[in-house]
């Protein structure tokens, strides 16, 4: 069943002076989650999240705290995601099988977890559990003293070091360690894919990750036996902390290009101490007091926890706080990973879709996360060369990138000569490199970000699209009468062809959400200084050449069409012609000259398959990669809009104990499907202009009953903090004071007196 929070959550987000910050932070402890009996079976965890990917995934069942911990950038040598293992702790000399009670609690506002049970003969057993950077810090305290068995199991290490993954005693610390041979998969793709491995980034051939175990004590470890590890087959590993009252254990992960393994170890032990561990537990104090300052919403707070709208609001809180993993991270964080590992034999390749991953980037945005954006940007930075590498291939300029991106940037689907996916419906999906560049764009406006460390790449996507669609001009011939060859005639309109919307018309001409897309994000870089001079001249003469939103018409009702020709329709996963309305914000609320256009759309949208209709008429359900919500939002559709956010975040959603265990539970959480929540709330209550002095579009889809507490940002650096009760905007504040001119609210709300 899904979890019950302790209390209601109240996310108030009004820390404008200090006085008022203290009682932000109150509010976000009314969000914690707490359990009040031991779990059933692994899928039934709670997430705790560290930095740099790290993560772990902690449970309490059969007498012992079970921890799974986690790390995004633990990737083998043929690109799939590595594991590290299962660790367990239990006192020795006292049964906690079948506690008399039990308490399991997470605590978002400290970034901590901890786990209370009482054993049938009354001794107390109390574990804390935080995350001190990638350092899962483990405190046990008994009422009584007792040593305090540790195993660590893995499914794949073995005592006589199995291929590159070993287990070793450093310095008093149990340490896995792996370290990948080379790249393998890299070489091999880039081989059937024209491209040079040695171009190509290195950060497969030279990856090792691993956990080290450490305490304040040393432990005697005993070496590894065979043992089933969570049901697989595998080798346990075990040590024993001396009796004592309180016990300090920590976790070490770590995972990166030349990482020395070896350093967990004397890092876990070196946390451990009792000189060390203050500083460090008052870094990881600060950290989630300034993440928690950033933004945030809260729903109904007088309503209580069984109240749908309010369980959006505080899963809205704690799916942010799961997301908080990846600050400093190196990778995107895996899109659908959780506290079950995968079976040996089905390893989880190591790739990321662009449609799926964009919503990761949209919700860090949504949240103010600037650092939480920074590795799903850098996924595009990063792997310039071989986009541009791939350009070549396909005789265009600039760069291109595949829907489907390895790690070093190679395609994760067949090629053909051109490097480019052979599939039809992937061979010519464009559009996501743009939609990055576009996300920048809109971090730039509203957080301040520096837009010129992603300024090449951004550039030559666009270059490398106009360059793919424009035909290359026949060589001059000498003139007549030995006059010197005319001038080579100036290209005339874009024509994009072929091409796919979404993959959901491959074969495409002018697809609506690539359009969309260079019509957005092409003017905005020729209006910005940080662009070269010569570039932005390029840039304004290629906005002259864009074709116009794709329309058509059905009877009297004028929309927007997926594409102006559309060989045929496959699938219905996406609409492509409304990405005009989100996330590019051509037509709908933040441009109410189009939102008639755009309504139309959707409701054409909805007809079922099968009856006469135009090809953007096809069922959307809404999956995992969907940002239904956030087109419902940009629509201006407020009733729809709650019914949506309800479906998509409440805790009806929920195939496990946690309430965003969204997907199947042995896969969850689905990232993705949580990330369009996040995005699409923050778009129910906002939508600006792209533009420092625009116009700020407020509430465009709040539902009238619906009582709400919000900060969000807006473009020109805006912070909007505002209150919401009994249907009315109650109080509304905007940083800096000046942009409270520019904001304007749907019909019938109007603004409280300053």
């Amino acid at each position: 069943m899904p979890a019950s929070p302790r209390a209601a959550c109240l996310l108030a987000l009004l820390a404008l002076v200090p006085a008022a910050a203290q009682e932000h932070l109150r509010h976000i402890a009314d969000c914690r989650v707490t359990w009040q009996s031991p779990s059933a079976r692994a899928a039934d965890a709670m997430p705790l999240p560290g930095t740099k990917g790290a993560a772990a995934w902690v449970r309490f069942s059969e007498g012992a705290l079970r921890i799974r911990p986690t790390h995004g950038a633990a990737i083998t040598e043929d690109e799939a995601y590595g594991t590290l293992g299962w660790v367990r702790l239990a006192p020795e000399g006292v049964d906690l099988a079948s506690p008399g009670s039990f308490r399991q609690t997470l605590i978002p506002e400290e970034g901590a977890m901890t786990v209370e049970v009482v054993a049938g003969d009354g001794t107390k057993v109390s574990w804390r559990l935080w995350f001190g950077a990638e350092t899962l810090v483990v405190e046990t305290k008994l009422s009584r003293p007792l040593p305090l068995r540790l195993v660590y199991g893995h499914t794949v290490a073995s005592p006589a070091r199995r291929g590159d993954d070993r287990v070793d005693v450093v310095d008093g610390a149990l340490l896995y360690a792996h370290r990948n041979a080379g790249a393998r998969r890299t070489r091999q793709l880039a081989a059937e894919q024209g491209q040079d491995a040695a171009r190509l980034s290195p950060t497969i051939a030279t990856r090792a990750y691993g956990l080290a175990l450490a305490g304040a004590t040393r432990a005697a470890w005993t070496p590894g036996v065979p043992a089933k590890v969570e049901g697989i087959p595998g080798h346990e590993w075990t040590g024993v902390w001396p009796a004592a009252s309180e016990h300090v254990t920590t976790l070490t992960l770590g995972a990166a290009p030349g990482l020395a393994t070896e350093d967990l170890a004397r890092r876990g032990t070196t946390v451990a101490s009792p000189e060390v561990l203050p500083s460090v537990r008052l870094a990881a104090e600060q950290r989630w007091e300034d993440f928690w300052r950033r933004g945030g919403v809260a729903i109904n707070p007088k309503a209580g926890p069984s109240d749908p709208a309010h369980q959006v609001g505080r899963n809205h809180t704690l799916a942010r706080f799961l997301l908080a993993a990846n600050q400093g991270a190196e990778l995107p964080p895996r899109l659908s990973g959780g506290p079950v590992e995968t079976p040996p034999g089905t390893p989880a390749p190591a790739t990321w879709t662009g449609q799926g991953l964009r919503l990761l980037g949209w919700a860090a945005l949504a949240g103010a996360d600037d650092d939480l954006l920074t590795p799903v940007l850098r996924l595009y930075r990063d792997r310039h060369a071989a986009a541009q590498a791939r350009a070549k291939l396909a005789k265009a300029a600039g760069a291109l990138w595949p829907e489907t991106l390895t790690v070093a940037g190679l395609s994760a689907a067949p090629t053909g000569p051109d490097g480019m996916p052979r599939d039809p419906v992937l061979s010519r999906h464009l559009t996501s490199p743009i939609e990055y560049g576009w996300m920048a764009a809109r971090a730039h406006l509203e957080l301040g970000r520096d837009l010129r460390p992603d300024l090449p790449w951004i550039l030559d996507a666009v270059r490398g699209i106009e360059s793919l669609h424009t035909p290359k001009p026949p060589a001059a011939k000498p003139g007549k009468d030995g006059k010197a060859p005319a001038a080579p005639a100036a290209p005339g309109p874009l024509l994009l062809q072929p091409a796919s919307a979404l993959g959901v018309c491959p074969g495409a001409t002018n697809p609506a959400d690539l359009v969309a897309g260079l019509r957005a994000l092409v003017p905005f870089l020729s209006s910005r200084e940080q662009v070269p001079a010569a570039e932005r001249q390029a840039l304004s003469a290629l906005a002259a050449r864009l074709p116009e939103l794709p329309l058509a018409t059905r009877g009297e009702t004028e929309f927007l069409a997926p594409a102006a020709k559309c060989g045929r329709v496959v699938g219905a996963l996406e609409l492509p012609e409304l990405h005009a309305s989100w996330p590019f914000g051509l037509v709908g609320v933040a441009s109410p000259t189009g939102l008639e256009l755009a309504r139309a759309t959707w409701e054409l949208a909805k007809e079922p398959r099968g009856e006469p209709r135009s090809p953007t008429s096809l069922r959307r359900g809404d999956v995992s990669g969907q940002p239904t919500l956030a087109l419902l939002a940009s629509l201006g559709l407020a009733d729809a809009s709650g019914k949506a956010a309800v479906a998509k975040l409440s805790d009806a959603a929920a195939r496990a104990r946690f309430p965003l265990s969204h997907g199947a539970p042995e896969s969850g959480p689905d990232l993705a499907s949580v990330a369009a929540g996040v995005a699409g709330l923050h778009a129910m209550l906002v939508a600006s202009e792209p533009d420092p002095k625009g116009r700020i579009f407020l509430l465009p889809a709040w539902p009238r009953g619906w009582d709400v507490t919000f900060r969000v940002r807006a473009a020109g650096g805006t912070v909007v903090d505002g209150v919401v009760e009994g249907g009315r905007l109650t109080r509304l504040v905007t940083t800096p004071a000046e942009r409270r001119d520019d904001i304007v609210l749907p019909e019938g709300w109007s603004l409280p007196a300053r």
